[in-house]
This record gives C-alpha cells, sequence and structure tokens, in this order.
C-alpha cells in the first residue's frame, strides 16, 4: 500500500523542490514531477550539476537554454502540452545535460512560469549513499524544500566505493574509516549534518529526507532502526521522513513525522499511512 507522494512531502500550491544526496534523486525527481503533471500542475525538472537526458516515459520534452533566442515560449507550449518539461543548459559529449545557473532558476520561479520546479542539485554517480565535497550541493536561495536520499542497500555494509559516493568526505563527516560499516546511527547523523545532508540548505528551505529501496529485503526493518536513530538526536531541522521505492508507481510506502516534545526513548516518530 503506498502513500500519496504530494501529501507525504507536504507539498503546497507552488514549491522549488531540491534533491540532493545518493540512491535515487533521478528517479524521484520523475516520479515526482509525474504525480504532479497528473494532477494538472505545471512541472519543470532540472538540476544544477548535470544529468542524464531523461527517457520518453520519464519527461514528454526537453529544451536546451542555451540553443533558443527565448526559451520562455517553448517552456509554455511544452507545459500546455503535457504539464512538465525538462530544462537543461546543453547537451554534454558524454550524453548528459548541462546544469542551469541557481540564480535562474529562482528568476524562473519568480516569475510564475511553473507550479513546481524539481532540482537535482548534486551527483552521486550511482552510488547510494554520499557526503557533499566543498562546491555541493549547488542549491538555489529561493529553494522551499530540500529532499535528501540515502539508499537502504547501505545500511549495515561496509564504506567502499562500490556504495559510498565522495568517500573521503563521507568518512570525515560520520567519524569512520574505510571498511567500516555504515550502521543506522551514520545515517541519521549524515542526514542532520551540516556538514552532510543539511549542507547549503537555505534556513527557510524545510527538510524531508527520503529512505529509498525500502523494497530490498529487510528493508523495512532497517528504515525503521533509521527512524529510532533519527529520533534519539531529535535534529530541529528534520520533522518529517518519507520511506519507499523511488522506480513505483507509488514512490512512497511510510511516512514518519517527529514529535521533538515526545522524549526519544519513546521512539518520538509516528507512523502515517502503513
Amino acid at each position: 500500500m503506498g502513500v500519496d507522494i504530494i501529501g507525504a512531502f507536504g507539498l503546497g500550491e507552488r514549491e522549488m523542490i531540491c534533491l540532493v544526496g545518493a540512491g535515487g534523486k533521478t528517479t524521484l525527481m520523475f516520479a515526482l514531477a509525474r504525480h504532479l503533471a497528473r494532477s494538472g500542475h505545471r512541472v519543470v525538472t532540472t538540476t544544477t550539476t548535470k544529468i542524464f537526458s531523461p527517457e520518453d516515459q520519464q519527461s514528454p520534452a526537453v529544451i536546451l537554454v542555451d540553443e533558443v533566442k527565448d526559451f520562455r515560449p517553448a517552456v509554455h507550449r511544452a507545459l500546455a502540452h503535457g504539464g512538465h518539461v525538462t530544462l537543461a543548459a546543453r547537451f554534454l559529449a558524454e550524453g548528459k545535460l548541462a546544469g542551469l545557473d541557481p540564480e535562474f532558476l529562482c528568476r524562473l520561479y519568480e516569475d510564475g512560469v511553473v507550479d513546481y520546479l524539481i532540482i537535482e542539485a548534486d551527483g552521486a554517480a550511482g552510488r547510494s549513499i554520499k557526503a557533499p565535497a566543498v562546491h555541493e550541493p549547488v542549491i538555489p536561495a529561493k529553494a522551499t524544500l530540500a529532499i535528501p536520499l540515502v539508499g537502504l542497500d547501505a545500511v549495515n555494509r561496509p564504506i567502499d566505493d562500490s556504495l559510498v559516493f565522495r568517500l573521503d568526505h563521507f568518512c570525515s563527516v560520520v567519524g569512520k574509516s574505510r571498511g567500516q560499516i555504515i550502521t543506522p546511527a551514520d545515517v541519521a547523523y549524515l542526514l542532520t549534518s551540516p556538514q552532510g545532508s543539511l549542507k547549503n540548505i537555505p534556513p527557510r528551505s524545510r527538510v524531508i529526507p527520503f529512505l529509498n529501496k525500502s523494497d530490498l529485503p529487510g528493508g523495512p526493518v532497517l528504515a525503521r532502526q533509521v527512524v529510532a536513530a533519527l529520533a534519539e538526536i531529535r535534529s530541529a531541522a528534520i520533522s518529517r521522513l518519507a520511506v519507499g521505492r523511488a522506480a513505483h508507481d507509488q514512490p512512497v510506502s511510510e511516512v514518519f513525522d517527529f514529535d521533538l516534545r515526545i522524549k526519544s526513548s519513546d521512539l518520538a516518530a509516528t507512523p502515517k499511512g502503513i
């Protein structure tokens, strides 16, 4: 049984959403766009770094800002036709799309051309967990919601390059070394660290992490272990967490709301939509 993805992330009438971290950002970005467009909203997906050019089922149209004199009429037409368009600067040699400047995206959002602007704000090279480098993530100042992602397949496994992107940064943030086990407490600490998943998030932006790949064996149990570890930390930045499978038609399976007034020994999180 799934949970409504729009309600799970508490989306308002207009949002600038930034996805950071690792373990399914691109997949979740297009899942969000699909559900929002189906609901009659105007959605632009884009990046401030680079992404692979979307397939037809991910995005019905791609517009390259550097290749048109005025991109706005093309965006209006695309949104009127399908409700969703992917916007980028240009094609890159490796088959990816070059990202757009954060200030450009703030102006686009303020112009009211789009209801939901969904931005992949850092890269992870297909890994399941990461900590950002000095130059990451690239988040526009007007962002209203940040969604840090972690793949649950990284939990209870050794730290190595096959799972962890920016391995040295990750080890520095969680205080561990290559080869040591990534625990649920490490994930919780990463999600609440200003040098980890909270890095560069604007002060007014809401933060709702997403634990992806809950359909893996033991996934729901691992998710609840991370939730319990988050409850122990009692971060003021995070009052909700979503769990699910970004690649599924119903991406969110559970939502946990944290009540910081409750003692952490009482878990301090209430599951919704189970």
